[in-house]
């Protein structure tokens, strides 16, 4: 019974490095796009937390709230991370955009969430696959 404990344990972290590495790869992308990068992974510190907000960044004088998923995938096989981000998950951000804006005093800035899917093929960590969908909603 440890024994699966421990394997179960290396699995999920092992899932939390693809996701690091895909936002590491998100926040490179956006960089060479000229976003400017004002912070990543933030959540609410007071009150009830919300959710979080993988990368806020700042495209001209637009915020850019940003949702990243990353899959590790055998190659040829049809994934598309986008795909699991639903309508509860865009409200979500919502709330959370609209928290961090109240908490910065942005309310006369526009503002806009986008998604990146980020897709490596298994075991080749180098380049992956990266895909920006602007203004994402339902």
């Amino acid at each position: 019974m440890r024994k699966l404990f421990r394997r179960k344990k290396s699995l999920l972290s092992n899932q939390k490095g693809i996701g690091g590495r895909g936002e590491d790869a998100a926040v490179a992308y956006l960089q060479n796009q000229k976003y400017k990068i004002i912070t990543l992974n933030w959540f609410n510190p007071g009150g009830k937390r919300l959710g979080e907000i993988d990368i806020v960044a700042r495209e001209g004088a637009e915020i850019v709230f940003v949702e990243v998923k990353t899959r590790s995938v055998a190659v040829g096989v049809g994934v598309v991370p986008e795909e699991q981000i639903t309508r509860a998950k865009v409200q979500k951000l919502d709330r959370v955009a609209q928290k961090y804006i109240a908490q910065h005093g942005l309310w006369n800035v526009s503002w806009r969430i986008d998604a990146i899917s980020v897709v490596y093929a298994q075991g080749d960590d180098r380049d992956p696959e990266i895909k920006h969908l602007k203004s994402i909603f339902y």
